[in-house]
């Protein structure tokens, strides 16, 4: 190893970033192996209340991706509430503000590109403290991507706890607002306790403000908390709409919204903000009275990539839906085909064909479907002949742990 270049070390470790047990072993084996060892080995870095200790050594000059468990460790948590109930532990001891805890060791990250927010709200009855926003957006002025997100806990479904995380739409907007170079921003159930109608799709409290999204921001993907989850939120669609009233470079938007929570009118009125800029569009709307009725794609001109990851979200409109693009669509991708109604077929069909741009078509069938892909591939030369035989057509089994 010492007769090569000191790039072609790292790129060799570089390699081991899914192995961080082969990571550690290589730091030991020479003082010329440790720098690249532990540049990959710290590039990402989960904080909870075992390891704020850690952050003030010299391997965190290497994290890259600061992952924030706000309220702590989620183990920790769930068996601390047991052992209150059980008369061992204090209300002290369960609840950890781990953010705050962190803020004035924030100065020894000097190369955080992104920032993941873990903010599970079953852990403890708080509310984002607006204090925490400006400390975070001084210690990263250059942040590229921000993550708010809320974990999924099925085995504690039956808790059925609900804790808002902002209790104002401005706590929220002002911690997005506050990175101006943000390039990517991923919200995952955002529940605001101002701006929430819960159960309908009626117009929600509006932002009154008068902050402006950061003017780099070209990612955006939102899910809004399932219907049935026992951890949901609401109130995200004022926040769409905020963004909507003042569209920058977007040019990937993944949504997932519902109307329950009142999101899928703010995402309609987000994506035709988009217009000539929006390349990339993932959309599943979980609305069964069809509150999307009219969406058109006309205005989205640079379209290149179409995924629904649920077909059935659009029922019979699908074909119209599609037959409103406008721009020269090269990746179509449709999931859940199996449960498409078959007399909807043929008009979808065609109205993919009438696209001569198309590079890719790819059907997903669902997970619980019985039939293969093979065996719907072969229906599918035999029915529609004409358009199988462009060979851009490909059928697959959806994988349970697919990420769309």
């Amino acid at each position: 190893m010492s007769r090569l270049p000191n790039e072609l070390c790292d790129h060799i470790i570089a390699e081991l970033h899914n192995e961080p047990a082969s990571l550690a072993k290589c730091a030991l084996v020479s003082r010329s192996w440790v720098t690249a060892s532990q540049r990959a080995l710290f590039s990402t870095l989960h904080v909870n209340e075992r390891n704020l200790s850690a952050v003030t050594t010299p391997v965190v000059r290497y994290v890259k991706h600061l992952h924030v468990h706000v309220w702590g460790d989620v183990q920790k948590a769930h068996q601390n509430r047991i052992n209150r109930r059980q008369g061992a532990s204090s209300e002290a001891e369960q609840h950890r503000h781990v953010l705050a805890l962190l803020l004035p060791e924030l100065h020894h990250f000097k190369n955080v590109s992104e920032l993941t927010l873990d903010c599970c709200r079953w852990l403890a009855p708080h509310k984002w403290n607006g204090a925490w926003t400006e400390p975070l957006a001084e210690a990263f002025p250059s942040l590229r991507k921000l993550n708010i997100t809320y974990p999924t806990f099925p085995s504690l479904h039956k808790l059925n706890i609900t804790y808002p995380s902002f209790e104002t739409l401005s706590d929220f907007i002002d911690l997005v607002a506050a990175f101006r170079h943000l390039q990517h921003l991923t919200i995952d159930g955002v529940d605001v306790e101002e701006a929430s109608h819960e159960y309908s799709n009626e117009p929600q409290d509006p932002y009154s403000g008068t902050k402006t999204p950061p003017p780099t921001l070209e990612s955006i993907s939102y899910k809004s908390p399932h219907a049935n989850h026992p951890f949901r939120g609401c109130g995200g669609g004022p926040f769409l709409h905020w963004l909507a009233e003042h569209p920058g470079p977007f040019k990937t938007l993944r949504l997932s919204a519902g109307a329950e929570e009142g999101d899928v009118n703010a995402a309609v009125e987000l994506i035709a903000a988009a217009a000539q800029n929006l390349e990339v569009l993932s959309l599943t709307f979980d609305d069964q009275w069809q509150m999307w009725e009219g969406f058109s794609l006309s205005l989205n001109t640079h379209l290149r990539h179409l995924v629904f990851p649920s077909g059935p979200d659009f029922v019979s409109e699908l074909p119209q839906l599609i037959q409103s693009i406008s721009s020269p669509l090269e990746f179509v991708t449709i999931g859940d085909i199996d449960q498409i109604d078959e007399d909807v077929w043929p008009e979808l069909v065609a109205a993919l064909a009438a696209i001569s741009s198309l590079k890719k078509v790819a059907f997903c069938i669902g997970e619980i479907a019985r039939d293969t892909g093979e065996a719907r591939a072969k229906e599918f030369a035999e029915e529609f002949p004409s358009f199988s035989e462009r060979g851009i057509v490909v059928f697959a089994k959806k994988d349970g742990a697919a990420e769309w």
